[in-house]
């Protein structure tokens, strides 16, 4: 498959197409406090499937998975091997519109086997002001996407120590010093002198 398509497949989303829902919660303490989670919506998976691919160059399909469950697969069509290309994941049911819910959850997870979206499980563990909203909780003010994670600076990457725009060297080009990086420090970029200070740090030698 075209490398091309995967890069614009697994591009960043601008934020008003990301979502936020409440992990972890701690009510022990004022203000109430939850793990904030971020995921993509369905709609923005649609239209980029068809933005990449085209209304015609993708499919998706689902099937039952056990009783309380859903299986979602994602098909694109590749040009170079004529053929559908076709990746699975499910999700159970959940308890509020359970199988519409399945459904849901089941195209985002396949989508996620295609990258789409991916690059959300590097964001940094960030809590927020929760407040109840029935048997759940609600973010009272969204939180804020670091640059490397906009759409605007995809190919511009400044390090979140220093502040400087990040360089090659070392043998490593841009994208894999921002991967390493990512990796090894749950999710944050930072350049390669920050890096080594803070790999130091980390070892316990700084």
């Amino acid at each position: 498959m075209n490398k091309s398509i995967l890069e614009q497949l697994q591009a960043p989303f601008y934020e008003e197409d990301i979502e936020w829902k409440i992990g972890t919660v701690n009510d022990k303490n004022e203000p109430i406090k939850g793990l904030a989670m971020a995921y993509i919506t369905n709609r923005a998976i649609q239209a980029r499937l068809d933005d990449v691919c085209g209304v015609f160059g993708w499919k998706n399909e689902f099937v039952e998975w056990g009783d309380k469950g859903q299986l979602c697969g994602i098909s694109i069509w590749d040009e170079e091997k004529r053929q559908w290309i076709t990746k699975w994941d499910g999700a159970d049911d959940t308890n509020f519109e359970a199988t519409k819910g399945g459904l849901s959850a089941s195209m985002k997870r396949a989508a996620y086997q295609w990258g789409i979206g991916r690059y959300l499980y590097n964001l940094p563990a960030q809590w927020v002001e929760v407040r109840p909203a029935g048997k759940s909780w609600r973010i009272k003010e969204k939180p804020k996407m670091p640059m490397w994670a906009l759409p605007d600076c995809n190919r511009e990457y400044i390090c979140e120590k220093c502040q400087n725009p990040l360089m090659e060297g070392d043998g490593k080009t841009i994208p894999q010093i921002v991967v390493g990086s990512k990796k090894i420090f749950d999710g944050h970029i930072y350049c390669l002198d920050c890096i080594r200070i803070e790999w130091k740090q980390k070892k316990g030698e700084g």
